[in-house]
């Protein structure tokens, strides 16, 4: 094929807001590298029709080889087959089709309590009949949550109401609420609310943990492989019973600081006074901003 119609050197840098015509790919950091483009009057067709590719200004822009693949300009090609074009530059991202350019780092409550899954156990004991709310936060968004819950009897009359937070519940992390009431409930309802984070970061995606299972305890251990100290690091541990909650115990894994230092391990025993099979472990905890 012959390139001598045009030929630039240049030094290439940044997002190329370009369709690879051979393959795609996605560009998962800023590159920087000096590229020879070749320029060869290339055309485009889409079902037999040749169209013109344009920017959002209007002026043509000229489709190029770069090292042997050709590359055609995404607003051009998008628009050709119907489809809207948007350039998000905050996030670099390009849009085809039907799509809500979100601001980057943006907080949206109702994102948040739209992504919510809950698993709700109940069990009871001598003293208390208990009830654990398992909040898992599919959003892209770190958050402060808390949950209103009301316990209500067989007859709809209300016999309860607790409150209780995370205060910083990390996206795509798991975490357990537990309430005590001195009453016993047949029913319950619950509330999110959620808020965002001002005095405190999310840590817990940076916390490992091991559990060891004996027959009348479990011994939990968390070690901190992020960079900084994870403050007042709670577990909440579930004891289970073909998957029913019959025992739940909680405690700190910290040092005298309250703190889970970058690089540390604490080890804490469980004590557990039920038969069970299985043990969840979930963790709450924060750092200060």
């Amino acid at each position: 094929m012959n390139f001598m119609k045009k030929r630039l050197q240049g030094f290439v840098a940044g997002f190329l807001f370009l369709a690879l015509l051979t393959s795609v790919g996605t560009f998962a950091k800023q590159i920087t590298e000096r590229a020879e483009l070749f320029y060869d009057n290339i055309k485009i067709y889409i079902d037999g029709n040749e169209i013109v590719p344009k920017d959002a200004t209007g002026n043509i822009v000229e489709p190029f080889i770069m090292n042997g693949t050709t590359y055609l300009p995404v607003r051009a090609v998008g628009t050709a087959f119907g489809k809207n074009v948007q350039w998000d530059a905050a996030t670099k991202s390009a849009y085809i089709g039907n799509a809500e350019i979100k601001p980057s780092g943006a907080f949206s409550a109702n994102e948040v309590l739209n992504n919510l899954t809950v698993t709700a156990y109940t069990w009871k004991n001598s003293y208390y009949h208990y009830l654990a709310l398992v909040v898992k936060n599919n959003s892209d968004i770190h958050c402060r949550l808390s949950a209103n819950v009301q316990f209500k009897d067989a007859n709809g009359n209300l016999v309860g109401v607790q409150e209780e937070e995370i205060m910083a519940f990390e996206a795509k992390q798991e975490a357990c609420l537990v309430f005590a009431n001195d009453i016993e409930f047949a029913d319950f309802s619950y509330d999110f609310n959620v808020s965002q984070l001002k005095y405190y970061d999310c840590v817990t995606s940076a916390i490992a943990v091991d559990v060891i299972t004996l027959p009348e305890k479990a011994i939990i251990s968390a070690t901190n492989n992020g960079s900084v100290a994870a403050e007042f690091l709670e577990y909440n541990i579930l004891y289970l019973k073909n998957g029913k909650v019959v025992d739940r115990d909680w405690g700190f894994l910290t040092d005298d600081d309250s703190e889970l230092k970058p690089g540390h391990k604490e080890t804490e025993e469980s004590r557990v006074y039920e038969d069970y099979d299985e043990a969840k472990v979930f963790l709450s905890g924060r750092a200060t901003k």
